[in-house]
């Protein structure tokens, strides 16, 4: 049961993933290629982001509207949002906990 759990977890996490729109261009971020990787354990998620073509603006907004979609999913405990590439980006202050 405890894996069965884990994968009904991860499914839901991509589904919200898929539906939250790029910024620019309104199609998913996942369809984008804006999301490489995401590793969840025990309810604890990680969402690697490519945020390198959006305004850091966008960067803050996208970073916020996935962790509340995720957040608002039963069996999450919390989320963090890391970059994927060398490119610089902080987390907005309010984001940073």
């Amino acid at each position: 049961m405890g894996d069965e759990t884990h994968v009904r977890l991860r499914d839901r996490i991509w589904a919200a993933l898929e539906a939250i729109p790029h910024p620019d261009t309104g199609r998913s971020i996942v369809a984008e290629g804006l999301v490489p990787n995401v590793a969840e354990c025990a309810g604890r998620v990680a969402v690697s982001l490519r945020l390198e073509a959006l305004p850091e603006a966008r960067q803050h907004e996208l970073a916020a509207a996935i962790e509340r979609a995720i957040q608002a999913l039963d069996g999450v405990r919390w989320v963090r949002i890391k970059p994927a590439s060398a490119t610089p980006w902080r987390p907005s202050p309010r984001s940073a906990r």
